[in-house]
């Protein structure tokens, strides 16, 4: 069973961040190895806070600014977006479209597509959404962000 922790910065006497452990990750030994030592504590939440807790933080990540530089922009005309690889467009997704459209209506706006493509309903349908990365000292993306709102 899950457990869950807030990441307290000790000299601030403040929550920075929320943790969840799995069985056999031990919260004391996580605590001797952050860095810089002594800077950080674990602090359990407690089941009655928990519900409170991760609507929190879940609130505070979604509307933090992601810091990266805007690379683009992708036009969506059918209310849902598609992220694959080349080559497996390459092999034809126009016989499968209606199944996509199905799969993703019928699992809550997201799915599989075909092998490892992913299939996603926008924020509000239709539109022109600008595409940020993040990336690292070498130049390589790490991370994206698409903002349907």
């Amino acid at each position: 069973m899950a457990r869950y922790f807030e990441v307290i910065d000790v000299k601030e006497d403040m929550a920075v961040d929320m943790l969840i452990l799995g069985k056999g990750q031990d919260p004391e030994r996580l605590e001797m190895i952050m860095e810089p030592k002594g800077a950080y504590k674990l602090r359990r939440i407690p089941k009655e806070e928990l519900t409170d807790k991760v609507q929190w933080w879940y609130e505070f990540h979604r509307e933090r600014s992601f810091a990266g530089e805007r690379i683009g922009t992708v036009g969506v005309d059918s209310g849902m977006l598609l992220i694959s690889d080349p080559c497996y467009i390459k092999e034809g997704l126009e016989d499968k479209i209606e199944d996509i459209y199905e799969k993703v209506n019928s699992k809550g706006g997201a799915a599989e597509a075909k092998r490892f493509d992913l299939a996603l309903k926008t924020g509000y349908g239709d539109g022109l959404y600008d595409v940020y990365a993040k990336r690292d000292s070498e130049g390589r993306i790490l991370k994206i962000e698409i903002s349907f709102e």
